[in-house]
């Protein structure tokens, strides 16, 4: 089942123990200076390691604030197109996240802690609603981006964090694929990430 919060903001209902946050833009999504959305723009590092996480069926998701949103320049309905676009390209691949989430969703009694900065309270307070979302607390989540000051904001909070390296280049590492595999792609990449976050997060795997 499928909770529209409104068009900037979707959870789906489920069950979760366990929780990662990827922050869209950076890891998901690099180049942010097009206005359309192309495959190749797409990482299939992320893809890779959503898809195992889908196989593992436990939570995940992407938010993403203002930070390099060229692509959404002309408000709110191209934010809401992109997050449909998104989800229905990863969907038919098997790697169909929980939530997705872009500022501003939030409601005005969301309690999250004051900074001196709109980008720090920007990152804090979605990362606090998704885990809110799913009855979770901090220890049990963890909180994937590549940006250095997002990691500070996800400290800040408490949550398990880890630093994304973006791949080089103005497009991703490999091929963009859906086919179903037994393993992670040839992506070392993709492997230390998927292995690093699950190790985070306690998870055993069989």
């Amino acid at each position: 089942m499928t909770v529209e919060r409104n068009k900037l903001c979707i959870f789906r209902n489920i069950g979760a123990t366990t929780l990662f946050i990827f922050e869209r833009d950076g890891t998901l999504l690099c180049n942010q200076q097009r206005q359309n959305v192309f495959l190749n723009d797409i990482n299939a590092e992320i893809v890779d390691v959503a898809r195992r996480l889908r196989e593992l069926g436990v939570a995940f998701g992407f938010i993403s604030d203002r930070k390099g949103m060229k692509r959404c320049v002309q408000g709110g309905t191209q934010a809401a197109a992109l997050i449909r676009i998104l989800d229905e390209i990863m969907s038919s691949g098997g790697a169909a996240p929980d939530f997705w989430m872009a500022w501003p969703p939030l409601p005005p009694d969301l309690t999250v802690r004051q900074t001196t900065s709109g980008l720090q309270i920007q990152t804090q307070a979605m990362i606090t609603k998704a885990m809110q979302s799913y009855h979770l607390q901090e220890k049990n989540c963890v909180f994937v981006t590549s940006s250095p000051e997002s990691l500070i904001d996800a400290a800040q909070l408490g949550v398990k964090t880890v630093h994304y390296i973006t791949p080089k280049g103005t497009e991703f590492r490999g091929e963009f694929r859906f086919e179903h595999v037994d393993r992670l792609s040839n992506s070392r990449a993709a492997e230390i990430l998927f292995e690093k976050m699950t190790r985070l997060a306690g998870l055993r795997l069989l």
